[in-house]
């Protein structure tokens, strides 16, 4: 959630201080082209770290594509913005937020660590 919400703060800041001017356009913050993963391996990362079951089901009555990709190229271009933390640092402080939060810690406390890891990208 920090690479999305940065981007956010950065667009609200060139809009408030009227470096962006078309505010009613749409704005993407997600991974770079080379980092687009499937559903399955994303279950089998978190499947390292977590145990938990899961069934893959096929559903004939939805037609989808087999990927779904955000286009961050005009924030990259306009906004000088790009993610930070690859899809698995992600998925790992997700982890880590949740175990942290089912042993008591603060959400405060965790989420000020994890922004000033972030901010600072640091792994730790």
């Amino acid at each position: 959630m920090l690479d999305p919400l940065t981007g956010y703060l950065i667009l609200a800041e060139k809009q408030f201080t009227n470096k962006i001017k078309n505010k009613g356009h749409a704005w993407n913050f997600g991974p770079t082209k080379n980092s687009f993963k499937k559903v399955i391996d994303i279950i089998n990362y978190i499947k390292r770290f977590k145990s938990f079951n899961y069934t893959l089901k096929k559903n004939n009555d939805f037609k989808e594509t087999n990927v779904l990709k955000l286009n961050s190229v005009k924030a990259e271009n306009k906004l000088n913005w790009i993610s930070k933390w690859s899809l698995n640092e992600s998925l790992t402080k997700t982890l880590e937020w949740n175990k942290s939060i089912k042993k008591g810690v603060s959400a405060k406390e965790i989420c000020e660590h994890q922004f000033l890891m972030y901010i600072n990208k640091r792994k730790h």
